[in-house]
C-alpha cells in the first residue's frame, strides 16, 4: 500500500476500535502480518499511539523505534551485494516504544 492508503487504513482501523472501546482511542499497534513500510512509526506517532509490536528487533528488549522519515534505506536485490551491504545511518529515535515480536517463546 502507498501511504496515502495506509493512512486511511490506520484511521479507519483508530475509528472502529475507538468505538468499540467506548471511546477510548488505540494505545498500541501491529501490523498485519508484522508488514511494515517505513511511513508507519512517524505515522503511529503522529496519530498518538504510544507503542508497537510489528518488529523483532532485540527479541524481548523495548526500545523506542526509529523514527524511519530519514535515513531509511531500501535493500535492492536487484544489484550486486557490495551495492547495498553497508551499515545503516545513524536514525532518530521516536517516541514510540516498540515491544519486540518474538515468534520463539510460547511454542511448544
Amino acid at each position: 500500500m502507498n501511504a496515502k492508503q495506509q493512512e486511511a487504513v490506520l484511521d479507519k482501523s483508530i475509528d472502529v476500535l475507538t468505538k468499540f472501546c467506548g471511546g477510548e482511542r488505540p494505545k498500541g499497534y501491529t501490523a498485519p502480518a508484522w508488514s511494515t513500510s517505513r511511513e508507519l512509526i512517524p505515522m503511529l506517532e503522529e496519530k498518538g499511539v504510544v507503542y508497537d509490536h510489528s518488529f523483532m528487533h532485540h527479541d524481548v528488549q523495548p526500545y523506542f523505534a526509529p523514527d524511519n522519515s530519514q535515513g531509511w534505506v531500501e535493500t535492492d536485490l536487484k544489484q550486486e551485494a557490495e551495492v547495498w551491504m553497508s551499515p545503516m545511518g545513524k536514525l532518530k529515535a521516536s517516541k514510540v516504544v516498540e515491544i519486540p515480536a518474538n515468534c520463539e517463546y510460547g511454542l511448544s
